[in-house]
């Protein structure tokens, strides 16, 4: 029997006038998610390791629905400059998968495309996740977007 692919719980297409390599840069260092993404109080790198590389892991503390913090490690699973980052949280029963896949474009800007997902393969927490989460977390991630946007226009200088 083959596992379920992960769920989507979002997926966003934003466009900048950002060159994709300051793009890439500013979202391959996790570190600035804290920045932009609701609900997300503070990260910190583990380890030396440079942003953007294959194995570097943050603590990334969450406030949760309930009120409630929760420190959660984030590796991060693939990069490859300029056009893709990858990280898979260990937090169950979410198991978050979240990936950043960019094109250049012909004016010179970026297409980015984000998407949030959950690697939990049961059925029952995926129906748990789809009741509970996704619609908490595509609220925030409207939210999210604007907001990453507007910092991804202040590196184009626009």
């Amino acid at each position: 029997m083959t596992k379920p692919e992960p769920m989507i719980l979002f997926d966003h297409i934003i466009a900048t006038p950002t060159p994709v390599e300051a793009v890439f840069a500013f979202v391959s260092n996790h570190q600035n998610y804290a920045l932009w993404f609701p609900g997300v109080i503070g990260i910190r790198s583990d380890d030396s390791l440079p942003h953007g590389t294959v194995g570097k892991t943050y603590q990334e503390t969450i406030r949760l629905p309930s009120g409630r913090e929760k420190c959660i490690a984030i590796p991060v699973v693939e990069s490859v400059p300029p056009a893709r980052f990858v990280t898979e949280g260990r937090f169950p029963p979410l198991h978050p998968r979240m990936e950043m896949t960019l094109e250049r474009c012909a004016d010179g800007g970026t297409s980015l495309r984000w998407c949030f997902m959950s690697r939990n393969r049961s059925r029952l927490g995926r129906m748990l996740i789809g009741l509970a989460i996704r619609p908490m977390l595509r609220k925030r991630s409207r939210i999210a977007a604007r907001q990453l946007s507007s910092h991804l226009a202040t590196l184009s200088g626009d």
